[in-house]
């Protein structure tokens, strides 16, 4: 979706075990469930605290696996989330924001591309806070 080509370093069944940060990139492959087999090494992110992002679709899986039910997030509407997250349940945590970070893990509607590079780079404290607000 949109021409962006994406290249894997590793294979989904043998990802390292120390990484930084796991970025799951929007598309219509979420929505037609053909990227579940990433969710061990979602599972390991969360489990051991490294920062997850969600844009777009991707937003939506996080919802359908239950990983914001009890955190602040957003994604492209509440209706749509729940309309594509049939096993949601955090919709009193949904927020209309372009993206959100809450507990390691951020949250972003399609649109929201410079908002959710925003909150990456805060939480990995890749620069002052000013430099990146500016």
């Amino acid at each position: 979706m949109g021409g962006f080509r994406v290249l894997p370093d590793c294979p989904v069944d043998d990802f390292p075990i120390e990484f930084r940060l796991l970025i799951l990139s929007g598309g219509l492959a979420w929505k037609e469930q053909k990227n579940n087999a990433v969710l061990p090494i979602v599972d390991y992110a969360v489990k051991k605290h490294i920062p997850v992002g969600a844009i777009c679709g991707a937003a939506n899986f996080m919802a359908e696996n239950g990983y914001l039910d009890k955190i602040k997030h957003s994604g492209n509407t509440l209706e749509y989330m729940k309309s594509q997250a049939p096993h949601y349940n955090g919709e009193h945590n949904f927020i209309e924001k372009q993206a959100v970070c809450d507990t390691d893990i951020i949250t972003a509607n399609g649109s929201g591309t410079l908002e959710f590079a925003k909150e990456i780079l805060l939480l990995l404290k890749a620069k002052p806070e000013n430099d990146i607000s500016q």
